[in-house]
């Protein structure tokens, strides 16, 4: 993925609904078998929807979120055009891993 990936991991922590705020491992930089389960889980219920509804693009800006001050200007189409397709390689990459049952996921900086 590229720069697009820590806009969309905000986004996914942002839209986390579990108790314990789980998705926060998402900052981690590798995620072991046994937790990308339990991630697979919770990006299985975020959709495009969810990842809009929390979409603050001046939080992001703010917060200084890699590429967010570079995209808080762009339109709401091409930021969508943008930003969705690294939510969904996020979502296939956790399935993969969860499918493999053995893989380790590694952000890299």
């Amino acid at each position: 993925m590229d720069k697009g990936w820590d806009i969309t991991r905000f986004l996914i922590k942002q839209n986390d609904n579990s108790e314990d705020g789980f998705l926060k491992i998402l900052d981690s930089k590798y995620i072991e078998s046994g937790k990308a389960k339990r991630v697979n889980e919770l990006l299985c219920g975020i959709n495009s929807d969810g990842i809009k509804e929390v979409c603050d693009r001046k939080l992001m800006a703010k917060k200084q979120v890699y590429l967010a001050k570079r995209l808080e200007n762009w339109t709401e189409q091409n930021f969508w055009n943008y930003i969705l397709p690294h939510l969904e390689t996020y979502k296939k990459a956790f399935q993969k891993a969860v499918e493999l049952n053995h893989g380790i996921v590694f952000h890299f900086h």
